[in-house]
Parts: structure tokens; C-alpha cells; sequence
């Protein structure tokens, strides 16, 4: 999560450098936990030009792309699209270069209201590794 320091509004950054605004502190607590403001990096204006698009608001309700969840189940999942998502398997974590800190906890049920891709994620992927 960012934060551009001479707003308030606070952003998702999805893979490509998109940014989405982050509506209300309800939309970041559902997503993040109560402890979501930790997660906000404050970086200048002028780091912005040409580095970031912006894309409007997240949707209510929508998980952002990109997003890593540990489900209460122990299983690991990434959004790969508002309504899709893929599972990881245990040793993609580490070969994607993923970080415990960029992870989120939720509940299995939050988690089951997408659409499962067919294949997991099970090693090394170019497009992970420069999301993160």
C-alpha cells in the first residue's frame, strides 16, 4: 500500500505499477486487517511521474490483482483477476521471491467466493517476481 504524502488517499499497487485508491478504512480493514495502516509507505508526488497509472477506484468487494492470501485453511492463494484465483503451491513462495510481509490472512469462506484457475502456481514466474 502507498500513500502519496501530499494526499490522504491511500493505493493498491497491482502488478504493471497500477495503482487503484483505496475507497474507505472499511475496504483496507476487510482487505489488510485493523492493522492495515502499517502496510502504508508515504513516497512524494514527484515519485510518481511516469512510474505509476492510475486506474480509479478498487471496487467494493473486489480483491486486487496480485494479492497474496493465506486462507485460515493453510492453503495459499493469488488473485489473478477480480474474480479468479490460482493456489500456490508450497515452494513457490520462496521461488517467487515472495515475502511473508506482502501475505494476507483471511478466512477460507472470504476467499471461496472466487473462481479457482485450474492449474496452481508451482514454480518460478518472470511476471511474479517483478510484482514484487
Amino acid at each position: 500500500l502507498i500513500q502519496i504524502t501530499e494526499e490522504s488517499s491511500v493505493y493498491i499497487v497491482e502488478p504493471g505499477n497500477i495503482l487503484k485508491r483505496i475507497q474507505t478504512e472499511q475496504q483496507a480493514i476487510e482487505l489488510y486487517g485493523s492493522a492495515w495502516a502499517k502496510r502504508v509507505i508515504d513516497l512524494p508526488s514527484s515519485f510518481f511521474s511516469g512510474v505509476y497509472i492510475f486506474d480509479g477506484n478498487l471496487e467494493s468487494g473486489a480483491f486486487p490483482v496480485g494479492l497474496i492470501i493465506k486462507a485460515t485453511d493453510g492453503v495459499y492463494y493469488r488473485i489473478n483477476g477480480e474474480h479468479k484465483r490460482e493456489r500456490i503451491e508450497a515452494g513457490a513462495l520462496n521461488a517467487n521471491n515472495i515475502r511473508d510481509e506482502f501475505i494476507v490472512s483471511m478466512p477460507a469462506s472470504a476467499v471461496s467466493t472466487t473462481q479457482l484457475s485450474s492449474l496452481p502456481l508451482q514454480g518460478p514466474r518472470e511476471d511474479l517476481k517483478m510484482a514484487y
